[in-house]
């Protein structure tokens, strides 16, 4: 299973939206009703899936799914 497989169920539960609507250049704010008070809940499912910590300025530098994954990808065991 990759990156992106693992991160869209968690947006998907987060956002309210359909796992296939999620793709790599989906905006996190314009497509999928990204706010400031999201931040820490989506912290802290990315935290537990992927075994990272993730601070503030971590999460605000994320526009895109894409964003996500790569930093996934960078950081994530």
């Amino acid at each position: 299973m990759d990156i992106l497989d693992r991160v869209r169920p968690i947006l998907a539960e987060q956002f309210g939206v359909s796992e296939a609507d999620i793709q790599m250049d989906s905006s996190l704010r314009f497509d999928l009703g990204y706010d400031d008070l999201d931040a820490m809940a989506l912290g802290m499912a990315l935290e537990g899936e992927f075994d990272i910590e993730l601070d503030e300025d971590e999460l605000e530098a994320f526009d895109t799914v894409g964003d996500i994954v790569r930093y996934l990808m960078e950081n994530a065991d």
